[in-house]
């Protein structure tokens, strides 16, 4: 299929065991949970609100789909 291309603006993920980034969007960033600062995030280069060290197999997909990884 030459010439088709899809264009997608989202991918959702209901957070399983390979996609889940904790439970820091139940608590804002000045709580002033451990998520706030290094080593989480550390692969995004900046503290990022996740209660992950970076990116996961979910963001390297959007990010070959060219969207944005947030």
């Amino acid at each position: 299929m030459t010439g088709l291309q899809a264009h997608y603006g989202r991918v959702f993920s209901f957070g399983d065991s390979l996609t889940d980034t904790g439970n820091a969007a139940i608590l804002p960033a000045t709580a002033g949970g451990p998520f706030t600062r290094a080593p989480y995030s550390e692969t995004f280069h900046h503290p990022g609100g996740r209660a992950s060290d970076g990116r996961l197999i979910i963001d390297f997909i959007g990010g070959s789909l060219r969207g944005e990884v947030n």
